[in-house]
């Protein structure tokens, strides 16, 4: 097997494994936000789900917050997030790196925020599909206040419909009603897919800001995940500093009576 890359200049970054797309980059400058979409399992289906009619600010994976300096950069038409370049691309024996700069522009075109995303694609296994996200958000000339609210979010997933969708937190917690708005180290969304257990989980790095922080988890009307550290009180950035976030994406092709998480999770952070 082998990792690599192909880009359609100017709108989109995927990482392929031999043949088979792992993942897609969307950064066109038309776009309110670079995310990424298609996500596949190992299997090659696609967990992610871009633009669904429920809601089209919906964006398979993707970064935004609600209220930055009073802006939102989550719903579409207000601020914006433009793709700056990609700082680096890189294949190992084992991974594919990709290091980006993103803006974070108000509607008259004041840059608040540069963006660096590490994005880490881990070779496949049979069973699961690992990305490690890392974030690290830099104010170019004024604080930044993130508002409170149970809708700020920050990394957002949206799942496809799935046959017998649920989430299941480290808590053990099962369903929306028990995982929304609870503090947990992961959250993971599970459904059927061609009579295929597929589970998506986003583990929160005990380095981060407020871990752990609670998560959006939502399974009844659709599949979406979000751990928010903005979600019962404001965080501010200053001038002078840097708020650095990391997460795990893993994609798993069984279900938790088979498939230890918590073991991935225990690698993850050691």
């Amino acid at each position: 097997m082998a990792l690599s890359f192909h880009e359609e200049v100017g709108s989109s970054l995927s990482i392929f494994n031999d043949s088979n797309l792992i993942l897609t980059y969307n950064y066109h400058s038309d776009l309110c936000k670079p995310y990424f979409h298609p996500v596949n399992a190992p299997n090659a289906k696609s967990v992610t789900s871009d633009t669904p009619e429920d809601n089209i600010n919906h964006h398979g994976l993707w970064f935004g917050w609600g209220n930055v300096n009073g802006i939102d950069f989550w719903k579409e038409g207000a601020g914006k997030i433009t793709h700056r370049e990609f700082r680096n691309q890189e294949i190992s024996d084992c991974f594919a790196r990709v290091i980006t700069i993103n803006n974070w522009s108000t509607p008259k075109g004041t840059i608040l925020i540069e963006q660096t995303s590490e994005i880490i694609v881990h070779e496949p296994l049979e069973d699961q599909q690992i990305i490690d996200l890392n974030f690290s958000f830099h104010p170019l000339s004024e604080d930044i206040l993130l508002a409170a609210s149970q809708s700020s979010y920050g990394l957002c997933y949206r799942s496809p419909y799935r046959e017998r969708q649920k989430l299941i937190n480290s808590d053990s917690r099962i369903g929306e009603w028990e995982a929304n708005n609870k503090p947990a180290s992961w959250c993971d969304f599970l459904g059927l897919a061609d009579n295929i257990t597929v589970g998506t989980a986003i583990f929160d790095h005990p380095s981060n800001p407020r871990y752990p922080a609670k998560f959006t988890a939502l399974d009844e009307s659709f599949g979406f995940i979000s751990p928010s550290l903005t979600m019962d009180e404001p965080y501010t950035i200053k001038a002078d500093e840097s708020l650095h976030l990391r997460y795990r994406v893993l994609i798993h092709l069984e279900d938790l009576f088979t498939f230890d998480l918590w073991k991935c999770y225990e690698e993850y952070v050691k």
